[in-house]
């Protein structure tokens, strides 16, 4: 499987994904942990679930993998979106 590129989401894509994680997965974090990865976020689809869950004091190795396979493709969406938001930029 090819490397995907480090994606840097802008700041409201960084706090849909925020969202969307919380309401549809529960995974609201605490203020402090949001401010954190807002400021700085993940670049790539695995860091990201990989920081959400970190900032919500769980292991993902520990993780049900139904769960994670679920919110990576949630994850892996948004950077898709941002992918293609800015390959059409590009062409115009």
């Amino acid at each position: 499987m090819s490397r995907r590129p480090e994606i840097t989401l802008s700041q409201p894509e960084v706090r849909a994904l925020l969202d969307e994680l919380c309401r549809t997965y529960g995974f609201c974090l605490p203020p402090q942990n949001d401010a954190r990865i807002m400021a700085s976020p993940p670049t790539t689809v695995d860091a990201f679930i990989h920081e959400v869950f970190l900032a919500e004091g769980l292991d993902i190795e520990m993780a049900d993998r139904h769960l994670v396979r679920q919110m990576r493709g949630s994850i892996s969406a948004f950077f898709a979106r941002h992918e293609d938001i800015v390959t059409f930029r590009r062409a115009t």
